[in-house]
């Protein structure tokens, strides 16, 4: 028993370490992505969002929507994702179907990519569905969303319109799909069965 504080202090240093060196690796992987270009001459992607689709991604985080939405989609090998559409969106006009990376959220100090599915995936949400669509939602119109939010709407002369929170909301999910390539996306599509 002389010995245990030694072996604790040993053992607790070399767990400490290894958490940190993960912590650390994963830090400088990350920090390391930038845009890049699909294909020599196209546009760097992702683009930095705009004032509006960042000031969205704070009403995002305000109202807790990553508690029951993700945004992300996960790999067709492991998810019916492809299966319900999620990973749908528009390029140039055309369908496309990927899985979200990392370098999707280069620009999202915390990405909120979801916590939960309790909810649909909303990473493509603005190829699905037409704003009209998803402001009924926010009003729950039809009673599926299961909580309205009134607040996001200003009643005037008996008509409900969007307020501003909604607006960048709006902004932010719609304005935010994974509507490009990047190099990393086919390697992983070829991966999967």
């Amino acid at each position: 028993m002389k010995y245990f504080s030694v072996i604790f202090l040993i053992v607790f240093s070399a767990i400490s370490m290894s958490f940190l060196g993960i912590l650390l690796a994963s830090r400088s992987q990350l920090s390391a992505l930038n845009p890049i270009p699909f294909e020599e001459g196209d546009v760097p992607m992702p683009k930095k969002p705009a004032g509006e689709v960042q000031q969205g991604s704070e009403v995002y985080r305000a109202m807790g929507c990553a508690s029951c939405h993700t945004r992300m989609v996960l790999a067709q090998r492991s998810a019916s994702d492809f299966q319900k559409g999620w990973a749908k969106s528009l390029l140039d006009g055309e369908s496309i179907e990927r899985q979200s990376v990392p370098r999707d959220y280069l620009y999202y100090s915390d990405p909120l990519i979801g916590t939960g599915r309790r909810g649909g995936d909303l990473s493509n949400i603005g190829s699905r569905m037409s704003e009209n669509e998803i402001y009924a939602i926010l009003r729950n119109d039809n009673g599926t969303h299961g909580v309205g939010y009134e607040f996001l709407f200003d009643n005037f002369e008996g008509t409900l319109r969007p307020n501003e929170h909604a607006q960048v909301l709006i902004e932010f999910l719609t304005r935010s799909s994974q509507n490009y390539m990047l190099p990393e996306v086919p390697a992983l599509l070829e991966k999967s069965p």
